[in-house]
């Protein structure tokens, strides 16, 4: 989704910004895949359901716009905290450290600013 949003937004600043939320997800995506791999576990191969999701989302976002597309990345930004949230508790102590540590605050910075990225372009006025 941060492929099609980045399509659309024309200001450099904001694309600077969802570059970096895109480079932060994808950093986390390949560390969780090491630490599940370094347990002996399988990681998934897919996003799931909300992958797939976020893919009919992305190939609308042309037609939208940027303030639904940026909507849409905010509702995963959302999805993605949750997602941490109700993880945490049943993880093993060091899995635990390493999500409470690095993961689930760089998922609280990538959400902070796309957040900010949605209100701003709510505040504007329309021509």
């Amino acid at each position: 989704m941060f492929n099609q949003a980045l399509t659309i937004l024309k200001e450099s600043e904001a694309r600077q910004d969802l570059r970096e939320c895109q480079t932060s997800h994808q950093g986390r995506v390949l560390r969780l895949r090491a630490e599940i791999l370094e347990r002996g576990g399988d990681p998934a191969e897919s996003s799931g359901a909300w992958g797939l999701f976020a893919n009919l989302v992305e190939k609308g976002a042309k037609v939208v716009g940027p303030g639904p597309a940026v909507s849409a990345l905010e509702a995963g930004e959302d999805h993605g905290l949750k997602e941490y949230q109700q993880a945490l508790p049943a993880l093993d102590m060091p899995a635990r450290s390493v999500v409470s540590a690095d993961l689930y605050p760089q998922q609280v910075r990538t959400h902070s600013i796309v957040s900010a990225l949605k209100h701003s372009l709510e505040a504007r006025p329309t021509a």
